[in-house]
Order: structure tokens, then C-alpha cells, then sequence
């Protein structure tokens, strides 16, 4: 990874974690506080864990559509609140962010998967093609 991609992923996870920061901190969203630490507290773990390794395959499909359901619930919940003017708009900002990191990271993982497949392939391909040269005596016909 380089430190273009890095800023990349990180401006991502900044934006997200901004907007759940904001919402928790409003007094109109104290009935979803509890969920959204949740979604932070693996948001954080996520981008951690990517600061170390430079990969994003340690996230689970599971744990992606766990939080993705809290937040959408969070969002209908929110929806329907009479009590809660326009920053129920961050509510929006939130799933809308959720789903851009999840989209990347999703990404992330299938080009890791491709390449480490081709890295593959062409090994056994040049395994094959230096079995069959010695068992041919180092000629191609």
C-alpha cells in the first residue's frame, strides 16, 4: 500500500466516523448512541487492522451486513421521529459512507484474490513448463 491509497481509505473512514461522531453527540440521537459506538468501534478496529497488514481480508461478509443493519434500522428509527428536525440527515450521511467504505473494501479484497489467483496460475504454469523441459530432455517441440 502506498500512502496515496492509505490517505485514500483513511479520508473514507474519517468521513464516516465524523458523521457518527456527530450524530452521538446530538441529544436527538441518544436512542441510537449505543448502536453507533458499535459501528464506530468496528470502524476503528477496521482501519487499525488495514494500517497493519495493507489488506482489508480480515472483514467478514457477517460483520459487514451486521453493521449495515444497524445502521439501516438506526436510520428507520430515526425516519419516523417527530422529535428530530433536519440532522436527521446524518443519518442518510451515514449509510451513505457505510456503504462507499463497504464498496471499497470489497474491492480491495477481490483484486487481492485475482491477483494472488494469477500469481498462482503463472507459477504452476512455469512448474509445468520446467517439468516438462526436464522430462524432455530441455527441448520444446
Amino acid at each position: 500500500m502506498n500512502k496515496l491509497q492509505f490517505i485514500s481509505v483513511a479520508k473514507d473512514f474519517a468521513l464516516i466516523i465524523g458523521y457518527l461522531d456527530l450524530a452521538i453527540s446530538f441529544e436527538s440521537y441518544k436512542k441510537v448512541k449505543n448502536d453507533y459506538l458499535i459501528v464506530k468501534k468496528n470502524l476503528l478496529k477496521w482501519i487499525n487492522e488495514y494500517n497493519k497488514v495493507n489488506s482489508f481480508d480480515f472483514v467478514t461478509y457477517e460483520e459487514s451486513l451486521k453493521l449495515h443493519t444497524i445502521l439501516d434500522n438506526v436510520k428507520e428509527r430515526i425516519l419516523f421521529d417527530k422529535n428530530i428536525g433536519e440532522e436527521k440527515r446524518i443519518s442518510d450521511e451515514v449509510l451513505l459512507w457505510y456503504e462507499i467504505v463497504i464498496k471499497k473494501i470489497n474491492e480491495e479484497i477481490a483484486f487481492t484474490f485475482w491477483s494472488n489467483t494469477l500469481v498462482t496460475f503463472i507459477c504452476f504454469f512455469f512448474w509445468i513448463m520446467i517439468v516438462y523441459m526436464v522430462n524432455s530432455g530441455g527441448v520444446f517441440y
